[in-house]
């Protein structure tokens, strides 16, 4: 019986969560392992279906689910040869994240999300899960960022 540990990516939209899912998606099938893809929405950070960021009072867990399950269809297709988890979070990215580390084999973020510190190297939710998850972590580069 294999080991079914999932290997968590965290996704925002932003085109270094994108690369982190790629890369996650490759890791889970080298491995084995089941592949939970979370999104954690909140007051803060809502992400839309179709790439809208404005905060929306209706905003909930079924609206951040339609738009995680666009996002993981554009990105991995219908079959994406690996068991998909999507997982939704009402709470700080951040701190949803590292919740999400407790029991994973591993989990994978963007070095950069939507946040709006464009001058650092690494983003701010990805320092604090390096930081603070209970599980390795991967921060994945986007190809072409400085």
């Amino acid at each position: 019986m294999s080991d079914q540990t999932p290997i968590v990516v965290g996704i925002d939209g932003s085109a270094g969560s994108r690369a982190a899912l790629r890369v996650a998606a490759e890791e889970a099938r080298a491995h084995g392992k089941p592949l939970r893809a979370v999104l954690v929405h909140g007051y803060l950070n809502q992400r839309h279906p179709g790439g809208a960021t404005t905060f929306d009072p209706k905003y909930d867990d079924r609206t951040a689910r339609a738009a995680l399950d666009e996002m993981l269809a554009a990105e991995l297709g219908a079959s994406p040869g690996v068991e998909v988890q999507p997982v939704v979070v009402s709470d700080l990215a951040a701190r949803g994240l590292i919740a999400q580390s407790d029991g994973a084999h591993m989990i994978v973020v963007g070095a950069r999300g939507l946040g709006g510190f464009s001058g650092l190297l690494i983003g701010s939710v990805s320092q604090q899960v390096v930081l603070h998850a209970k599980c390795p972590v991967l921060v994945v580069k986007q190809r072409g960022a400085s």
